[in-house]
């Protein structure tokens, strides 16, 4: 079960207005005030604790006459399945494409998956995997950086620049010896946590 971050202060402030110790949160939850401390800390946690820690203040402040989401302004569960959205995501860049390393894409892929690049389409993990092994064959080195991300409910849209040496042609580019900066985007949609799709934009006329 895959462990997660969940945004530790905006607890800590729900079981504070709840007027409650970390001890006597623990006892309401059935877990231990460790686990509470763990999870005013940030986490990781595994998924079911997170939502049965979530469910819990979604039905204390409803039977108290608040709204967690709205009175209180605290969107629970938005921040914490964004903030999952992009922990995934940042993995997507830096455990396959940094790493150069296709171990990762069965964790964090669905066996169906569909990646869009450089005008081709394939489907399945194995078909991606072809992919990737033929870029790391293409290039020499490659290191993308995240300049910005997206989230919301189901997508992320990232923003990267990528260092390349590229080893063969790519692209209709010619190879060079010389590292190549290139910019582009990525579009991820999710599905029970797991990338379903893929569209990769690689900018060629920032080269």
């Amino acid at each position: 079960m895959r462990s997660v971050k969940v945004d530790g202060p905006k607890l800590k402030q729900l079981r504070l207005l709840a007027g409650m110790t970390q001890e006597q949160l623990a006892k309401q939850l059935g877990y231990s005030d460790r686990l509470i401390r763990k999870l005013e800390n940030g986490g990781p946690i595994s998924r079911s604790a997170r939502n049965d820690v979530l469910q819990f203040w979604q039905e204390y402040f409803a039977l108290a006459g608040r709204n967690a989401r709205s009175d209180l302004n605290i969107d629970l569960f938005a921040s914490a399945e964004g903030a999952e959205l992009e922990q995934q995501t940042r993995r997507w860049f830096d455990d396959v494409f940094n790493s150069r390393n296709l171990e990762p894409i069965d964790d964090l892929v669905h066996h169906d998956a569909v990646l869009l690049a450089a005008g081709k389409r394939f489907q399945g993990r194995d078909s991606i995997r072809q992919h990737f092994r033929a870029i790391f064959l293409t290039f020499e080195s490659i290191h993308l950086t995240i300049e910005r991300v997206h989230v919301d409910s189901s997508t992320a849209v990232v923003f990267w620049k990528a260092a390349m040496v590229q080893a063969s042609e790519f692209a209709k580019v010619s190879s060079t010896p010389d590292t190549i900066d290139m910019n582009g985007s990525s579009l991820l949609r999710f599905e029970d946590q797991l990338i379903r799709e893929i569209r990769e934009h690689w900018n060629q006329s920032s080269v």
